[in-house]
């Protein structure tokens, strides 16, 4: 099936359909989604769903895009063809819900308390804004290895939280 039928098959559904090579399709609804995995809620489906349509929409789109190119190249152009080290869109998908859960772990550990303001400072300059160990050891003014305690217990929390 084509990206262009795939999309506007997936797009103006309720449901989350696979298109497979051989033409066939699978349409899975919320009610068979949620019999299949109980632990999941209808928003964890609608997450999915979107995240299906996203990568769908951006396959058409650059089928589309590249679709004029494509045909006029001769062998020599075929390197440009060969697909790049980026992951495929099934490991995009499971990164970026394992991204969603992650912050929705560690916005439950901020809010919950139980940090002290020099841990939740660590925590924010660590995990979100991607600072090293020296730099955070460096604006709080003290040791790294203090730092690198506070990054580890907080590691552990947020095991704990999960």
């Amino acid at each position: 099936m084509l990206s262009k039928e795939e999309w506007n098959a997936n797009k103006d559904s309720t449901s989350i359909i696979y298109c497979f090579e051989d033409g066939t399709t699978k349409e899975i609804t919320m009610a068979e989604y949620l019999r299949a995995h109980p632990e999941h809620s209808a928003e964890d489906f609608r997450i999915i769903k979107e995240l299906s349509d996203e990568l769908l929409y951006h396959d058409y789109h650059s089928d589309n895009y590249h679709g004029y190119w494509k045909a006029d190249q001769d062998f020599s152009g075929l390197a440009a063809l060969v697909p790049s080290p980026e992951p495929g869109p099934l490991e995009s998908l499971l990164r970026k819900e394992q991204l969603r859960f992650a912050f929705r772990v560690a916005a439950r550990l901020l809010h919950s308390g139980k940090l002290t303001a020099v841990q939740r400072r660590c925590f924010i300059a660590y995990f979100i804004k991607g600072k090293t160990v020296a730099e955070i050891a460096h604006d709080e003014k003290t040791y790294r290895m203090t730092i690198w305690r506070h990054i580890r217990r907080l590691e552990a929390a947020l095991r704990d939280a999960v």
